[in-house]
């Protein structure tokens, strides 16, 4: 595969200092683990995906704020590389539009590209903004992909390709609910309290939209969250811990709705 090829090849002179110049800005982490996080974060924070980004070198890319598939996925493997971290390039697409049948290989639908870390069993989307890792777009899981790896053949470095389904990575995707009702100060007029706890990918469906939207767009958010456990109350109070993409596939997403519950004595 081209891209594989290319994703592989050393930076040449016009790009090395700047290359090396990105690679000290990276943290440098204790696990392997923390060590994804923090290159994903640093190429994330810097440079959106645009296929249709004209490349010139990776000066021109950190100074647009964009780049193209290929020369991301580059970006990408090098720094890997770099950091002695054990990497596959995935070639698949997304189940729903282009489902990858392994008994007949039609690379043509292989548009998307994910890694793969096989000393963690997890995957790294680095074309989705809106993931960080663990998480990917979970329309790639249960799909087959072309997985890529390179292997040292006499002294020389060859491509090894498989085709594999992108298995869902259990135990990450969690909601935990805790409800309590307080008629001590009030028989009449109850208080609830709704404790719930969002993980994995039922977290990253609010929990990222913090940085996406203003205030008060994510003030409109808490409150129609809050809503579906209120008990049909409209007097209520959301509050909330782990909100933002520096959080997401690592801590839960946790909410508190607080508010009155008379409404549950009238019914019954």
């Amino acid at each position: 595969n081209n891209i594989f090829e290319f994703a592989n090849k050393d930076y040449d002179k016009k790009d090395i200092k700047d290359f090396d110049k990105f690679i000290s800005s990276i943290a440098k982490k204790t696990t392997t683990f923390d060590q994804i996080r923090e290159i994903e974060h640093q190429i994330k924070k810097q440079l959106k995906f645009n296929n249709y980004s004209e490349y010139v070198d990776l000066n021109q890319a950190f100074s647009s704020g964009f780049i193209s598939q290929s020369f991301l996925v580059k970006l990408y493997n090098q720094t890997f590389k770099v950091f002695n971290i054990p990497t596959e390039i995935i070639f698949t697409s997304s189940r729903s539009e282009n489902l990858f049948d392994p008994e007949f290989q039609t690379l043509d639908v292989l548009e998307d590209i994910v890694f793969y870390f096989p000393t963690e069993n997890k995957y790294l989307d680095p074309q989705a903004i809106e993931y960080r890792f663990p998480l990917i777009n979970n329309q790639y899981y249960n799909n087959y992909g072309l997985f890529i790896r390179s292997k040292e053949f006499g002294g020389v470095k060859m491509a090894v390709s498989e085709v594999k389904r992108i298995e869902f990575v259990k135990g990450e995707t969690f909601n935990k609910m805790k409800i309590s009702l307080d008629f001590t100060k009030n028989t009449f007029e109850p208080t609830f309290k709704s404790n719930i706890s969002f993980g994995g990918y039922h977290a990253a469906e609010a929990q990222v939209l913090i940085d996406f939207v203003d205030k008060d767009t994510w003030n409109e958010i808490l409150q129609s969250l809050g809503k579906g456990y209120a008990f049909e109350s409209n007097d209520f109070d959301v509050k909330y811990e782990n909100a933002g993409l520096e959080n997401t596939g690592i801590k839960p997403f946790n909410v508190e709705i607080v508010g009155n519950a008379s409404n549950l004595i009238q019914k019954a």
